[in-house]
């Protein structure tokens, strides 16, 4: 049975999908999984903050809210079906995976590397998350070796350049919308740490005559 779609850059005509069902609030002793399916939720009452970490080949599912990735590895990895929230990734390298059904909320990508991943635009949301869209963008592309008949690499790579542009409008949104937060925030604080009496001063200083010089 073939694992994925044939656009997908983890696709595999032979590919056999694990029975071996793990969870991430397991890893304490280990260094990752491989081939397995991954559940990303946490089962234990304590933020999840994992580190030096290497997932191949696994299928991850579920969702996470609050917690942290720190110079880990997802190699050969779908992600199908993750949900986000407030989760921060530091230095981690996303390498030939694949995003369906998956969304990102509140989330920070820092130092993080894409490389060669695959994305259902139609299917993956992105809200005020502070990510690198140029080089997001970049690593996205699909995957010709297992055309089937009814299709062509010319119509396939047409098809990556709409999804890219969808892709484009929904990272920059939320690029915008961090932005925004802050700026309303620093407005915020400028307008509450600002000396009593400036309101005063500076409506003084626009009525106050023009005087000639010389």
């Amino acid at each position: 049975m073939a694992r994925g779609k044939f656009w997908e850059v983890t696709f595999d005509p032979n590919g056999v999908e694990s029975s071996v069902e793990k969870h991430l609030d397991e890893l304490d002793n280990l260094a990752g999984y491989e081939q397995a399916k991954v559940r990303v939720q946490g089962r234990k009452p304590r933020r999840l903050n994992l580190k030096d970490k290497r997932f191949s080949d696994c299928e991850l599912q579920g969702g996470l809210e609050k917690g942290s990735f720190t110079n880990c590895e997802f190699l050969g990895c779908r992600f199908i079906g993750t949900h986000w929230t407030s989760v921060k990734f530091s230095r981690c390298r996303f390498e030939r995976c694949h995003f369906l059904h998956t969304d990102f909320t509140s989330c920070w990508f820092t130092d993080c590397v894409f490389e060669t991943i695959s994305v259902s635009a139609e299917h993956f949301k992105c809200v005020t998350t502070r990510i690198n869209v140029s080089q997001f963008l970049g690593a996205v592309t699909t995957n010709l070796a297992f055309l089937p008949v009814y299709t062509t690499a010319q119509f396939q790579l047409s098809q990556l350049t709409k999804s890219k542009a969808t892709l484009a409008q929904i990272l920059y949104r939320s690029n915008e919308e961090i932005f925004g937060e802050n700026f309303f925030a620093a407005h915020k604080e400028l307008i509450h740490s600002r000396p009593r009496g400036f309101e005063e001063m500076g409506w003084n200083f626009l009525r106050a005559p023009a005087t000639g010089q010389g």
